[in-house]
């Protein structure tokens, strides 16, 4: 994931412009830079692309300004073997009380009320991590025909 391409990013007075990223890594290391239209540049670095994006987003945070990316939203959170298996290039869009679901790449586009501070993100995290799975209370119904269906089918 080198780039250059472009990220929309929500400015503090709630302007919206599209800002060039582009990135490097080595074995070790995942190194994201992000370029204002007015010139301004911060960078960060990670163990893989989202925790760069996370460095980034710290130094953005302090000014003001917001990537409309999907690494960004609120919801979104990664698991040690999606990070293992995509280096980061990709998290899951959680949902309370709910497995992850589908993994999306860690730029695709998020709207201004989906997006949050690395802190509030860090926050939803953890509550996520801390509520218990809702369950699903026909999986035993089910889990008894299939039994039953296999018993009469290889009888």
């Amino acid at each position: 994931m080198t780039g250059p391409f472009e990220v929309p990013v929500l400015g503090p007075a709630g302007e919206v412009d599209a800002w060039e990223f582009t990135g490097s890594e080595t074995a070790d290391v995942c190194t994201l830079t992000a370029t204002a239209p007015a010139g301004g540049t911060w960078s960060g670095e990670g163990d893989d692309w989202f925790d760069a994006l996370r460095a980034v987003r710290v130094a953005l945070d302090g000014d003001g300004f917001l990537p409309l990316c999907a690494g960004a939203r609120l919801n979104a959170g990664s698991s040690g073997m999606l990070a293992d298996t995509t280096r980061g290039r990709y998290v899951y869009l959680l949902e309370p009380r709910r497995t992850p679901r589908k993994p999306v790449w860690i730029f695709a586009p998020a709207e201004p009320d989906e997006v949050a501070s690395v802190a509030d993100q860090e926050a939803f995290f953890e509550r996520w991590l801390s509520a218990p799975p809702r369950r699903n209370l026909l999986e035993p119904v089910a889990g008894l025909l299939r039994e039953a269906w296999f018993r009469v089918r290889y009888r």
